[in-house]
């Protein structure tokens, strides 16, 4: 159907008008269906009824051309553009070359479009890569700007990334100025951790760049030890995008997504793909435009296809198919053909421009809270950018159109992150580990950290064996790389002047990497055990060492830290990780082996736990030991951290597996809620697809059972498209989850998240929800009545008088906040009960619009939450 009949472009038929089929020993175009054509000219003026050939030599662009001529911009065998408008010539983009055809010749092409393929004999087509340095001679292809430096990568960073690159020590730096190369640095091992490098984090020049090349790209080995200063380098960056991908398909409508395929969908299977979440999808509209990426599960359009990768497949859709791309399904060699070119981006904004407005009159009808004159100038000024681009294009102005087609681009998309709904009380989580080692340092985080409405900070104080902070407590010791800086105070000096909440994210039993920490040098018998004799788990190729949750004196030396920090620090929180043990896995190389746990179980149960294995009778009496030790240590951390301060906020990163992770990490998250120990519960979903983390925020709210609040974690950390973040915290705060948390610092800000998250969804400030003091509801109350006022009643969903009525009843719960800044029993009741007064009041009001009595009575028991969780913590 659609594939035949619209994507799949059809091949040239019919004898060609113009072809040399024969022996020809010159350059020879090779058409899609067969035909053989004689290539005329190569980088020169162009010649009449001829084919000819520019590529980046001969310059910027091709001359300029009358009617009766027509380029074509081909990048690898594929015709990614078409030119009849020869004012300006056609641009020869790097990585590409131009077919330049006239007269008769053109006549012999039959109609050559976008995505057809072509080929060229007995020639060599030089081509560069679209971004690229050239550093003593040798041609480095750039991967990517201004990102986290992955696996292999060349990253290219300019001023607009920050001040320096904040790069890990797996590669080298090259600093270049004025085309000349400044500053080298390259694997320095660091002194505190044998076996790891010194970050490269090089500052970024305000008139310059810095390329950061990975060690396993090849371009490390080429230039690592043989770059200086003072050697020549130049930066190449094609000032406009042209782009080609493909890969190859395993289905048309396939029922099943195995390892690592990509099925195309066709409206023939079925509204939707009905896939499952651990994967990533394109949708692709009837014109052959992608217009989604990301997400599973997605509707299929009437006359269009979506692309569904699993895998390394749906990895590559994610990173290669920007929305606006063109879309062929190639059925003959079956293959997906992306092309990305600078019609890609008008296309977008066209499309986008038509569905925001769609958008916003679906939004009103609802009586969302989205700020619409702000979105309505927002594609305004979009549309207005894209007649300058339109005219620019057609005046062939390459330099002008580059730059305003990235303004397009932006203001396109910033349109469509400002159409989300922003709520004013949830917590707003991140992630850092703290390697600043001066005051300013620590004020520039925070200051990002505050300009993308974020309110909590997970500090991680307790890391690698190590405190940030100095220690008094005995095997204990501050992490040297701070030099004698106090960060945590820092940290809780700046935070306390933005608004911003100081949790210490603490990591319990993690005792080192590839080296034992002070703990465990001191004392090796403080360790934890595999079953093989092993004193670490390996992750990542990185040994990780454990401190081993059985042996009181590892309790008592992590109670003492905890009580350190608990009392010298005015932290907000404290916030705990890896409570558990390492993975079980298959329980071939699991944990708890040391003589001390042994000898406790064997003393206990009459076994060696090390003789059993799964099936034995004692085998998960033996998990359920391992299981109960966690949930002690929960308990008397709680314990002693509510004496040590009454008033601090208790939260847990936790897993989402909770029906296995008991007996594969002895983490029972549920037991820590119905001890009601735990304040918050961050469930630490890093996933690509937005029904999945909703998945795991129901099973977290199962499990806190009302005795907690939750959030959800969100992986940052793992390049996921802007629009997918933002669709991930849509979803949450539907579900009704208190919050969301990225992780983390690097993550979040590298990958560009913070400037998504300040424009949709963490819009408006927001304040954590808190069960002991009434500030945070105090304001959740006042934004109804602001929605009353600005939404509900100027969009008819409610009239003047009901609105007085309710704005009435209101502000007497306010007023009954206001008396208190902290609850109290009173304080809550009273507040409780005229919540759940207005809630009647309202359910059988028929004068209010549907749509807004669901809004209001969703935003009263979002509140009520908070009255309900005083109760279960006070009770």
């Amino acid at each position: 159907m659609l594939l035949a009949a619209i994507l799949i472009l059809s091949l040239l038929s019919g004898p060609p008008a113009y072809a040399d089929t024969g022996t020809a020993q010159g350059p020879v175009l090779v058409l899609e269906n067969g035909t053989m054509l004689p290539v005329g000219y190569v980088d020169r003026d162009r010649l009449p009824d001829q084919i000819g050939i520019y590529t980046y030599r001969y310059g910027k662009s091709t001359p300029s051309f009358q009617s009766g001529t027509a380029e074509f911009i081909v990048i690898g065998d594929v015709v990614v553009e078409k030119n009849t408008n020869g004012t300006g010539g056609t641009p020869i983009p790097s990585g590409s070359y131009v077919l330049s055809v006239s007269g008769v010749a053109l006549a012999s092409l039959g109609g050559m479009t976008t995505g057809q393929t072509v080929k060229v004999l007995n020639a060599q087509i030089e081509v560069r890569p679209e971004k690229y340095a050239v550093v003593r001679g040798a041609i480095v292809k750039i991967d990517k700007r201004n990102a986290t430096r992955g696996t292999g990568e060349v990253i290219l960073f300019d001023p607009s990334h920050g001040p320096t690159t904040k790069q890990n020590g797996w590669g080298m730096e090259i600093t270049i100025v004025g085309g000349v190369v400044s500053r080298v640095v390259g694997l320095v091992p660091d002194p505190v951790k044998p076996g790891n490098y010194v970050p490269n984090d090089s500052p970024i020049p305000q008139d310059g760049y810095v390329l950061s090349i990975q060690t396993r790209s090849p371009y490390f080995t080429q230039l690592n030890g043989k770059v200086k200063a003072g050697d020549p380098a130049e930066i190449a960056l094609d000032p406009l995008q042209y782009r080609v991908m493909k890969i190859g398909y395993d289905g048309i409508n396939s029922k099943v997504r195995g390892a690592d395929t990509l099925i195309v969908y066709d409206r023939t299977y079925g509204e939707r793909t009905g896939t499952n979440p651990y994967g990533n999808e394109v949708v692709v509209n009837g014109e052959g435009m992608a217009v989604s990426n990301g997400g599973n599960n997605r509707s299929i359009p009437d006359t269009g296809i979506v692309l569904s990768g699993v895998g390394v497949k749906g990895t590559w859709l994610k990173d290669n198919v920007p929305v606006g791309s063109r879309i062929r399904i190639d059925s003959a060699n079956k293959q997906v053909v992306a092309m990305y070119t600078p019609q890609s981006v008008l296309d977008k904004a066209s499309y986008y421009a038509v569905k925001l407005r769609q958008q916003l009159q679906q939004s009103k009808s609802e009586f969302r809270d989205v700020p619409y004159t702000r979105v309505e100038q927002q594609i305004t000024v979009a549309e207005s950018i894209y007649g300058q681009a339109v005219q620019l294009r057609a005046a062939g102005s390459v330099q002008e159109l580059a730059g305003v087609l990235q303004q397009l681009d932006r203001a396109i998309s910033d349109a469509d992150f400002m159409h989300e709904e922003s709520r004013v009380m949830e917590t707003r989580g991140i992630w850092i580990r703290p390697k600043e080692t001066t005051r300013e340092q620590v004020r520039d985080n925070l200051l990002k950290v505050k300009s993308a409405r974020f309110n909590t900070v997970y500090l991680e104080t307790w890391w690698n064996g190590r405190t940030i902070y100095p220690t008094h407590v005995p095997d204990a010791a501050k992490n040297p790389i701070y030099n004698g800086f106090d960060v945590l105070q820092a940290y809780i000096e700046e935070g306390r002047s933005l608004g911003l909440g100081i949790h210490a994210w603490v990591e319990n039993f993690r005792g080192g990497d590839e080296t034992p920490g002070p703990a465990l040098a001191a004392h090796p018998d403080w360790g934890i055990m595999s079953r093989q004799g092993q004193p670490y788990e390996i992750t990542d190729n990185v040994k990780k060492y454990y401190l081993n949750p059985a042996l009181p004196a590892v309790r008592d030396h992590l109670s003492a830290i905890y009580n350190e920090l608990i009392t010298k620090y005015d932290i907000a929180g404290l916030h705990l990780d890896f409570t558990r043990y390492p993975h079980s896995r298959d329980y071939s190389n699991d944990f708890g082996y040391d003589p001390y746990t042994r000898g406790l179980f064997q003393q206990k149960h009459g076994a060696d736990p090390l003789a059993l294995k799964q099936g034995d009778a004692l085998w998960d009496t033996w998990l359920r030991f391992r299981t109960e030790m966690i949930n002690g240590w929960v308990d008397r951390v709680v314990s002693e951290s509510r004496a040590a301060k009454p008033q601090l906020f208790l939260s847990a990163a936790v897993w989402p597996n909770y029906d296995t992770a008991p007996a594969l990490f002895a983490q029972e998250a549920k037991t820590w809620a119905a001890h009601n120990a735990i304040d918050q519960f961050v469930h630490m979903s890093y996933v690509r697809d937005a029904s999945l983390l909703v998945g795991d925020l129901n099973k977290s709210l199962d499990i806190a059972g009302g005795k907690a609040f939750v959030a959800s974690g969100i992986g940052a950390y793992m390049n996921l498209q802007p629009t997918m973040i933002a669709e991930q915290i849509r979803e949450v705060n539907r579900a009704g989850g208190n919050g969301t948390s990225m992780f983390e610092f690097t993550g979040t800000f590298g990958g560009g998240y913070d400037r998504v998250l300040a424009l949709g969804a963490y819009r408006n400030e927001a304040v954590p929800p808190d069960y002991r003091k009434t500030g945070p509801l105090i304001v959740w109350i006042r934004d109804m009545i602001r929605k009353i006022d600005e939404i509900y009643v100027p969009l008819q969903g409610m009239s003047g008088p009901d609105a007085a009525k309710y704005e009435a009843h209101l502000n007497v719960i306010v007023k009954t906040l206001e008396a208190r800044e902290s609850f109290t029993p009173l304080t809550a009741s009273a507040a409780k009960q005229q919540l759940e007064v207005l809630q009647t009041l309202l359910a059988h009001d028929r004068s209010v619009h549907a749509q807004v009595k669901s809004r209001m009575t969703a935003d009263m028991e979002y509140g009520l939450q908070v009255l309900k969780l005083y109760d279960v913590k006070t009770r």
